[in-house]
Parts: C-alpha cells; sequence; structure tokens
C-alpha cells in the first residue's frame, strides 16, 4: 500500500538502502491539495511554532502527531517536503513575530520513491 508522509525534511534513515527516488516542486496550491487530501504526517512536535507560521502564512495546516512518526519509504511512496527559511533562530521561549513570518522563505517539494 502506498503510503504520503508531509514533513519539514527528510532524513538519510528514511530510505531504502538503496533507492531511485525522484523530486519535483510544488506549488503552495499543490502542497496544500495534497495535505488537504489526506496523509501521514511526520512533522516532529518540536517544530509546532514553523508549523504555525506555515499556517498563518498560507493557509496549509499540517497535523502534529503526539510523537515523532517512523518513516521507512517503500516504492510508490511520497514525501512531501515543506522546508522552511526563516532569517533568524529562536531562542527559548521566543515565537515567530508576524514579521518573521512575512519573511519567512518556504519551499515546498514532492518526493516519489521509483
Amino acid at each position: 500500500m502506498v503510503k504520503v508522509y508531509v514533513g519539514l525534511a527528510i532524513a538519510d534513515g528514511m530510505f531504502p538502502e538503496v533507492v531511485s527516488a525522484s523530486r519535483r516542486p510544488l506549488t503552495v496550491e499543490e502542497a496544500k491539495s495534497l495535505i488537504e487530501a489526506g496523509l501521514i504526517s511526520c512533522c516532529n512536535p518540536s517544530h509546532a511554532l514553523t508549523l504555525d507560521a506555515l499556517r498563518e502564512k498560507y493557509g496549509i495546516a499540517v497535523p502534529i502527531p503526539e510523537k515523532p512518526t517512523f518513516v521507512k519509504l517503500s516504492t510508490g511512496d511520497k514525501v512531501i517536503v515543506l522546508s522552511a527559511r526563516f532569517s533568524r533562530r529562536l531562542n527559548e521561549g521566543e515565537k515567530w513575530t508576524k514579521g518573521d513570518v512575512d519573511q519567512a522563505v518556504f519551499k515546498f517539494g514532492l518526493w516519489e520513491i521509483l
């Protein structure tokens, strides 16, 4: 059964030892549509503020699991990566300001295991 995941990054450990994969960029609209269709969130709960910024800036709501989802990709599986770039890092206890969110750059990509 093919699985579709969404996360803020990918890790080498998600992939089989030997793999072919493709990646293509997604528009905001494509990413939002795919996420709203339902998938498996592998977002780390510690990144809730980044996901809040994504929702505030683009209206994309990504569910946050109580604990990170273990991902082991197989042929046909897909991962939507929502890559966030902010102009600075947050300090302990700090939250993103409206200015931080407005200036943040998000890139969206769809990885597929071939």
